[in-house]
């Protein structure tokens, strides 16, 4: 890793929180979203399976697979700003 200044260490961090700060947002309103379908699953599905719950689940699996994407970028961004505050 090149050698930063102190003014380049504190840009970086202060765009890497910001960064994490967006994406934990991101994340509140993926599982907000994700409580609403189960809602609206038991609601609306049949309880035998069929296609209004497929439906639902194949919604489910994409949320919870953005939630995953956001849940991975956020440990790298968080490892980041440790290994910058520690160096």
């Amino acid at each position: 890793m090149k050698k930063m200044s102190i003014v380049e260490r504190l840009d970086l961090l202060l765009s890497l929180r910001t960064e994490d700060m967006d994406l934990e947002h991101d994340r509140k309103t993926w599982k907000n979203d994700e409580k609403d379908l189960y809602r609206w699953m038991e609601e609306e599905a049949e309880s035998e399976g069929g296609p209004v719950s497929d439906m639902y689940a194949d919604k489910i699996t994409h949320v919870q697979d953005m939630i995953t994407k956001i849940d991975i970028k956020r440990t790298k961004i968080q490892e980041r700003i440790t290994e910058l505050e520690e160096n």
